[in-house]
């Protein structure tokens, strides 16, 4: 047997099909402009005046006096001074998520697993073999790595340097042998592991992706994985 061949033609291509499925959709939370309260007006119908008693002129002024000397006794005590407290922006520091870029690989490795169980067998007579898939497949992600700035990630998680993979790797236009065996499988045999196996690819790629500014992560990580979804598209698989 032998892969796919290209379809040539025109390209569609919709930049957000890879964001939905991978990436948490963003929610913007608007906030509701706050009126100011407004105090209520209490209305004065009426107001009865009356002369005061003596006994309440009397309470009144030593009320005063003793306000005056609240007052008096007010100013004489010095005010602290009151420490200015500086408000410092908490620079919150991006992390490598190991995790997902594990479970990103383990997820496309099951549906290569799952086309070699059911398609093309363990032995020989099928080329390439399921350990050449899957090691094509971990180099495609060094490559990955390596464009997004986070081979050293990619070292500590697979104990590969990406120094020893081969110049194909580090090409924009390479397709991995997974994506061409499940392109081939999907038009020949009906299996539907194709987006699965992009979807797994695309996990590695936004999870080396973490150092870059997160206003430009989509476009950086739609850019490393381009060719594969071209390669997809032209050949009538439809990524929606």
């Amino acid at each position: 047997m032998s892969t796919a061949p290209c379809v040539d033609g025109d390209l569609t291509i919709d930049k957000n099909l890879i964001k939905t499925s991978i990436k948490p959709e963003k929610t913007d939370i608007g906030v509701n402009e706050l009126n100011s309260p407004v105090e209520k007006k209490q209305e004065i119908d009426s107001v009865d005046i009356q002369e005061p008693k003596t006994h309440e002129i009397i309470e009144s002024e030593s009320q005063v006096s003793t306000e005056n000397a609240e007052e008096i006794i007010e100013e004489t005590i010095p005010e602290l001074p009151v420490e200015k407290v500086q408000e410092t922006e908490k620079i919150v520091e991006k992390i490598f998520d190991k995790k997902e870029v594990v479970s990103g690989f383990e997820e496309a490795k099951t549906q290569i697993k799952d086309l070699y169980d059911t398609i093309f067998g363990y032995g020989d007579n099928f080329k390439p073999t399921y350990e050449d898939t899957l090691g094509d497949l971990l180099s495609y992600l060094g490559g990955l790595a390596y464009k997004l700035g986070a081979e050293k990630n990619y070292t500590e998680v697979f104990g590969i340097n990406v120094n020893t993979l081969n110049d194909r790797y580090y090409s924009v236009s390479y397709i991995p042998y997974a994506i061409k065996i499940a392109v081939w499988s999907y038009k020949n045999k009906g299996k539907n592991n194709v987006l699965t196996i992009l979807n797994g690819i695309v996990r590695c790629a936004y999870a080396f992706a973490y150092k870059i500014n997160e206003n430009d992560i989509e476009d950086k990580v739609y850019k490393t994985v381009l060719s594969i979804i071209e390669f997809i598209e032209n050949n009538d698989i439809s990524l929606n």
